[in-house]
């Protein structure tokens, strides 16, 4: 009795983290086949209509992203995405409620509890999805204030440090002394950098090079704050050097390829620039230029 039990139980919490793994890596046609009247059964219910959305609300991203004129794109695309995302978060709160109702009872060992934990990582990857297309939509206001960009810089890379170790990648910095603090949003511009290193770090092979670069730029519009990150991994044919800023463009087996809109956005919002730039060797340079605090 106990073996059966184990089983009925095991069995379908199996299809549950193989289906969390796939639809996590944005295979949103996985549907849960378990009929159960029961919690299992519940969160295989919560499961495949939060995966439906999922779907949905990629179809219509694409339809929408390919339809509309690039001016009218940005925005038609936002408001229908805010609208999606807010969906998918109510199923995603469903989804994770019976997760924990079923960790939270007496009926799982601790491999099951286990095994669920792995579909609470998945879910995870799903909240980021969303967070990244409430980021796109959302206009907000920067909460400015006097930073350093080495200051943002050096606290971006010590988040990493852990991705850095891992790959063994050689990180060069080379930062002019004497720069001026500019007035910026800390916290959006570290997301940018993040962004553009988080790419950086997947590009290269093992033991690869980032070089990153700060200076003050003077042009006839005033004085700038130069930002230069490079690397020496595939690189970006030129034809894409503008496309990859569009969104939901990525060329990435997962991601929803709003990365680098939202970089430009924030970067916009500073009035700045972001840009990539012709690299000499293989790989792939950005310039993000940030008008110094007398410009602005």
């Amino acid at each position: 009795g106990a073996v059966l039990l184990a089983r009925r139980i095991t069995g379908p919490l199996k299809k549950l983290v193989e289906g969390t793994v796939k639809i996590s890596k944005e295979d949103f046609s996985q549907k849960i086949d378990i009929t159960s009247q029961d919690e299992i059964g519940n969160l295989a219910q919560s499961f495949n209509d939060m995966s439906r959305k999922l779907l949905l609300a990629r179809e219509r991203m694409e339809v929408a992203s390919n339809k509309l004129i690039q001016a009218e794109k940005l925005t038609s695309i936002g408001r229908i995405s805010a609208g999606i995302a807010h969906e998918i978060r109510n199923a995603l709160t469903s989804v994770k409620l019976n997760i924990q109702k079923l960790v939270q009872s007496d009926r799982l060992d601790e491999t099951e509890k286990e095994h669920l934990s792995i579909s609470q990582e998945g879910i995870g990857q799903m909240e980021k999805f969303v967070k990244e297309l409430l980021d796109f939509t959302r206009v907000s206001e920067l909460n400015l204030a006097r930073f350093s960009l080495e200051q943002i810089l050096d606290e971006s890379i010590k988040t990493l440090a852990d991705t850095l170790e891992l790959k063994k990648v050689v990180l060069e910095k080379n930062y002019k002394e004497g720069l001026p603090q500019v007035l910026v949003d800390a916290d959006k511009l570290k997301q940018v950098f993040l962004n553009i290193l988080r790419n950086a770090f997947d590009a290269v092979e093992e033991k690869g090079e980032i070089n990153i670069s700060l200076s003050l730029l003077k042009e006839q519009e005033g004085s700038k704050i130069r930002v230069f990150i490079s690397d020496n991994g595939c690189g970006i044919p030129e034809e894409n050097r503008e496309t990859i800023f569009e969104p939901f463009y990525t060329t990435k087996a997962s991601g929803i390829g709003l990365g680098l809109p939202i970089a430009r956005k924030i970067i916009e919002q500073h009035r700045g620039t972001i840009r990539v730039k012709e690299n000499a060797a293989q790989g792939t340079s950005f310039e993000i230029l940030i008008p110094t605090e007398e410009e602005r």
